[in-house]
């Protein structure tokens, strides 16, 4: 429980402008995993990595390293300034999580019991987020057609 804080953490830890171009996605193994828009974004954050695992330590996760991969954002939605803003997926919640360990304790292969257990998290955080978005992080008519979803 402790290493997931870290997923709850990381867009306060990261700051607006970083956490609205990345989003935590796990944590397997003691490793943060943290998806970016864009190759750009990772290696810009890949610079401040040492900076980012101290903080989320100082703020009480027990996460050893941070790795960033390319993955889609949820949903972007334009802010008041114009900008186009990632909308996070929500933190598992504990239901969730013992869930996800359920299903996927019968599985024998660890690695596989790993994905399916990470799969169904995130698809139960996506689902919940659908559900709890409010209505003004529809997206942009203008980027309803370009895949941006």
């Amino acid at each position: 429980m402790r290493q997931e804080r870290a997923v709850t953490m990381w867009n306060r830890v990261a700051g607006p402008e970083l956490a609205a171009r990345s989003r935590a996605l796990e944590v397997r193994d003691g490793t943060l995993w943290v998806g970016v828009e864009n190759a750009a974004w990772a290696a810009q954050l890949s610079f401040l990595r040492s900076d980012l695992l101290h903080r989320l330590q100082a703020e009480g996760a027990t996460v050893a390293a941070i790795q960033f991969r390319l993955a889609r954002l949820e949903r972007w939605r334009r802010d008041d300034g114009g900008q186009q803003v990632a909308r996070a997926l929500p933190a598992p919640r504990p239901g969730e999580m013992r869930l996800a360990e359920q299903l996927a304790a019968p599985l024998p292969d660890l690695r596989l019991a790993e994905a399916w257990r990470a799969l169904v998290l995130a698809g139960l955080r996506r689902s919940r987020g659908r559900a709890e978005a409010p209505a003004e992080t529809a997206l942009p008519a203008e980027a309803a057609g370009r895949g941006e979803e």
